[in-house]
């Protein structure tokens, strides 16, 4: 009879454990439903505040870049002119013909670097 006290005893420590545990599961995820559930408008909150921040600053650097590019045709027009009067002063023939073919090739460059740029920037 105390073998099955003692069994009877081990049956009720072993469902009062599984009981416990069960339980214990159960408020822990009660509290995490809860928790996310609260937490979830917060979250949102601040995924939409960052990806405001992230566009405006996306868009401040397109404008900046495309400022940029824009002070770097001028400068390049404004660097091969100077050159092409440089050359226009001299008698040498083909001092002439260089720099013509350099500001040909540089305008060239100069250009498709631009136009590749800005279309990076679309």
């Amino acid at each position: 009879m105390a073998t099955n006290t003692a069994t009877k005893a081990a049956q009720n420590g072993a469902a009062a454990t599984d009981a416990a545990f069960k339980a214990a599961t159960d408020a822990a995820t009660d509290f995490a439903r809860t928790a996310s559930e609260a937490f979830a408008p917060t979250m949102e909150k601040a995924t939409g505040q960052v990806q405001e921040y992230v566009d405006v600053t996306f868009a401040q650097a397109k404008k900046s870049s495309l400022a940029m590019l824009d002070a770097f045709d001028a400068g390049l027009d404004v660097t091969l002119g100077l050159h092409k009067q440089l050359a226009h002063i001299s008698d040498v023939d083909w001092v002439k013909d260089a720099v013509a073919r350099y500001t040909d090739v540089a305008a060239q460059a100069g250009a498709n670097y631009s136009r590749a740029a800005r279309e990076l920037l679309k």
